[in-house]
């Protein structure tokens, strides 16, 4: 989150900077631009994240509570230490209108030029990626998350240990 607002912040300055406002006009006109789509993403995120707490197990509670607060802190980063670092920095931006195509040209001229290379470089990288998939070990021992001091966990175990276990195995069979 604070770099994608970072990044909102940025480009939007850079873009009233060779619009030819001042440095400090352009950051403040970045902040009323962007002050509100920044402020509702960090809402939202850190609000969603602290739903988590609403969870049985422990570790997600304590997640949940910790992105919630990392992103409430990279809000008030964006919105206030990063316009006081850049009116402090000396920044300065080229006059006249330089487009996103302008930039990437000689990129996508390169990925044109060579999309056969380009194309099985990916079939490798994919392949080479697939051969990681049967390490992917699937833990779903929820109840694994709870204490073994409380009674949930302790009769749990004993349905596991001493009768059928709560763990099923489910497939389906299609007839005819």
């Amino acid at each position: 989150m604070a770099i994608a607002d970072s990044i909102h912040i940025l480009v939007s300055l850079l873009y009233y900077m060779r619009q030819g406002l001042p440095k400090n006009a352009a950051i403040v006109e970045s902040l009323r631009v962007n002050f509100q789509p920044v402020f509702l993403t960090s809402l939202t995120t850190a609000i969603g994240f602290l739903s988590m707490n609403f969870s049985d197990a422990p570790p997600f509670r304590h997640l949940g509570n910790v992105v919630a607060v990392g992103v409430v802190a990279a809000w008030f980063f964006s919105i206030g230490f990063l316009p006081a670092l850049l009116s402090l920095l000396p920044l300065r931006e080229r006059a006249g209108k330089e487009t996103r195509e302008s930039r990437f040209d000689g990129w996508v001229d390169f990925l044109v030029r060579r999309r056969a290379a380009t194309l099985w470089s990916s079939v490798a990288a994919v392949l080479f990626l697939a051969a990681f998939v049967p390490k992917i070990n699937l833990d779903d021992r929820w109840v694994d998350y709870f204490a073994e001091s409380i009674s949930f966990r302790t009769d749990t175990d004993f349905v596991v240990d001493e009768l059928t276990g709560i763990y099923t195995l489910e497939y389906s069979i299609t007839a005819k």
